[in-house]
């Protein structure tokens, strides 16, 4: 099994639920993974089953045009690779 990523902005994603333990082919890299991510996806595409790595390495949100936050709901992140991190790199926690 491989290790799951660790996500700089949300680091207990697993803790919390937003990403679980459930066998899946994930959409966005076609690989059968063991783990899925269980929150919102901001994208024109209705995308379900999506895998940590794919969040982590910004493959998902790159391949389907998308956001795990929305940009415009985050306030005064002046720094362009933080806030694209925290936008496209990590699962968004669900209220």
């Amino acid at each position: 099994m491989q290790e799951l990523p660790h996500f700089k902005y949300n680091p207990d994603a697993l803790q919390h639920g937003i990403i679980k333990k459930e066998a899946i082919n994930c959409p966005a890299c076609n690989e059968k993974r063991e783990y899925v991510y269980d929150g919102p996806f901001f994208s024109e595409e209705d995308v379900d089953g999506i895998c940590p790595w794919c969040i982590h390495d910004g493959r998902a949100a790159e391949k389907y045009e998308g956001e795990f936050i929305d940009a415009g709901s985050v306030e005064d992140v002046e720094d362009d690779e933080k806030l694209a991190e925290l936008t496209y790199r990590t699962p968004s926690y669900t209220g």
